[in-house]
């Protein structure tokens, strides 16, 4: 078997799986999830490294949780103590 990857469509993905017996597809949605699980916490991993090297840096700023919000959402509109 070559060491280098080859490229599926999506579609033909797709059309494999159908060809999977229900057992098979179970098997394969239950493999996917875990390495959709899996890229996500290496993902989260990266995001938290990177946010490290920023606070030893002296690059955090302090921010509550509505200051946040309102840099990610400027027309989130709310103050403490309200309720939404």
């Amino acid at each position: 078997m070559s060491s280098m990857p080859q490229t599926v469509l999506f579609g033909e993905v797709v059309e494999a799986a159908d060809s999977l017996s229900v057992a098979e597809q179970e098997a394969l949605v239950d493999i996917l999830r875990h390495r959709l699980a899996a890229a996500r916490r290496n993902e989260l991993v990266g995001y938290v490294r990177e946010a490290q090297r920023e606070f030893q840096a002296g690059q955090a700023e302090i921010a509550t949780v509505d200051d946040i919000m309102n840099d990610l959402i400027p027309q989130y509109p709310h103050t403490p103590g309200e309720t939404q």
